[in-house]
């Protein structure tokens, strides 16, 4: 009789154990499945904005490489300050925020 509700016991113990084994290992799986989509869409979001940051650079880069073209000729040819060319108006620079609001 003891024997019988000893391995009862131990049957319903270990049916236990092995459930809380599988319930944790689900809640693991789970748990770094969503720590990897977060981590995705973060590097998501920062991959957008570097990318509008070079193109920002690259707006100003072209601007500041004009204006260095017009100083240039004016030296170059010596003229007179009434005989200058106009200052090329700044460029409008890609906005950086990047939003949550653009994930789709």
């Amino acid at each position: 009789m003891s024997t019988e509700i000893l391995a009862l016991i131990l049957s319903a113990g270990a049916a236990a154990m092995i459930t809380a084994l599988v319930q944790a290992w689900r809640s693991i799986k789970a748990g770094s499945a969503q720590h990897e989509r977060d981590a995705y869409s973060d590097l998501e979001k920062s991959r957008r904005k570097e990318y509008l940051r070079r193109e920002r650079a690259e707006v100003e880069r072209d601007w500041w490489h004009a204006w260095a073209a017009q100083l240039e000729y004016v030296i170059a040819a010596n003229l007179p300050p009434d005989k200058f060319p106009p200052k090329p108006s700044y460029p409008p620079l890609p906005n950086i925020s990047v939003e949550d609001s653009e994930d789709s």
